[in-house]
């Protein structure tokens, strides 16, 4: 079994939602150098601490608004607003207002 993870999902009834799980870790017997993969599941991203629901949520409510706000309205704290949306954009548009963050 892998480390166990949190997720931030969709709130729920105005309550922070959080899926706990521990991806299932696969080693090779046969191979030489025993290599290892983590499941991964196609809601979220490896590596991430949020859902992709809750991401598509976060740059949803960022239109027409600051990050500040989102941040506040989510509890994510301004980092995490910031991070979150330069990892959506990937810098692939230069008038995006993510590089102003960077």
């Amino acid at each position: 079994m892998g480390e166990e993870i949190s997720l931030r999902h969709l709130p729920m009834f105005g309550h922070q939602v959080f899926i706990v799980l521990r991806p299932e870790r696969y080693g090779c017997p046969r191979c030489e150098d025993r290599p290892t993969t983590t499941q991964t599941l196609d809601w979220y991203t490896p590596r991430s601490r949020l859902t992709k629901a809750f991401e598509q949520e976060v740059l949803l409510t960022l239109i027409n608004s600051t990050v500040e706000d989102v941040s506040r309205k989510q509890a994510l704290g301004t980092d995490g607003a910031h991070s979150q949306f330069s990892v959506s954009c990937r810098g692939g548009y230069e008038g995006c207002i993510c590089h102003s963050f960077q």
